[in-house]
């Protein structure tokens, strides 16, 4: 089961330079020194990017470096052992590791292959519109959830971007506040019609199965979810996961399930500033420095 609970002083966190920032204009130092404290959190993580040379690859991930020299041999083209492969951690199970090639001028060929030695085929997008979804389960939750976040409900002539990746199908879509004014909001739901991509939500928008798995979670440490709580959502690897932080005196509190509602490890990152997500327009800005 995945659940963080930290008790820290303030102080200790080191972070009252950030009380200076400029974008703090409508924000109390209280709530931005609270933000900071979350992204610290998860800056901290021991997944970030990084990278080492091919030869390096052979002896911490043999099946990757089988992998990728049988792709590059597929291509009628070779691995130097001083090549950088870039290691993309995707979640807790998943690793993708990557080599750009240009055998020749005007030539460029990006191989990848995770830590059990299969290639990954590269994400897919198109463009289309709300009325030729097939998907019902996506086109009812897009709607549900514009509904939900106060934005106009998708028309059958609304742009959608359809991402296929690691093997989950998403649609998003930027939808207008219903009143009119202010900018739009990205809204994300896979083909079962479960929120993901990388966004907030209310917890009164999140499907039944995944609300109940954060209700028990918080539960067991005698806390309740209030139904405008701030939901991250984020999707990695073909994974989506739900994650909501909770405080209480000199404690904080972070929970996280999967769509199935069960425990799970966070799919990815994100600063919580208020609904939108990394790099998505929406409700409560707030951004980090």
């Amino acid at each position: 089961m995945f659940k963080r609970k930290t008790k820290e002083s303030i102080a200790s966190l080191g972070f009252f330079e950030d009380l200076e920032c400029r974008r703090m204009l409508s924000v109390s130092p209280l709530a931005h020194l609270k933000s900071a404290i979350e992204s610290k959190v998860h800056h901290d993580s021991s997944t970030a990017p990084s990278s080492t040379t091919f030869s390096g690859l052979q002896t911490s991930d043999v099946a990757a470096y089988n992998e990728l020299t049988s792709l590059a041999t597929t291509d009628k083209t070779t691995i130097a052992s001083t090549q950088t492969v870039y290691i993309r951690p995707i979640n807790s199970t998943t690793t993708y590791y990557t080599v750009v090639l240009t055998p020749s001028t005007g030539t460029k060929i990006t191989l990848t292959s995770d830590e059990d030695g299969n290639p990954v085929t590269p994400p897919t997008s198109s463009t289309t519109t709300f009325g030729a979804v097939t998907d019902t389960a996506a086109t009812a939750e897009l709607t549900a959830l514009a509904s939900a976040l106060n934005l106009t409900a998708p028309a059958s002539t609304t742009n959608v971007t359809v991402r296929t990746a690691d093997g989950l199908t998403t649609y998003t879509v930027d939808l207008a506040p219903a009143s009119g004014t202010g900018h739009d909001v990205r809204v994300t739901v896979d083909a079962a019609g479960n929120p993901a991509g990388n966004e907030r939500i209310p917890f009164s928008a999140l499907p039944s199965v995944v609300s109940a798995g954060l209700t028990t979670l918080a539960s067991a440490d005698s806390l309740t979810i209030a139904a405008t709580q701030n939901v991250q959502v984020e999707t990695s690897g073909g994974v989506t996961t739900y994650t909501v932080r909770l405080t209480s005196t000199g404690q904080s509190f972070e929970f996280t399930v999967d769509t199935t509602g069960a425990a799970a490890t966070p799919s990815g990152g994100g600063d919580f500033g208020g609904f939108g997500g990394h790099g998505h327009r929406g409700f409560g800005g707030g951004g980090m420095c």
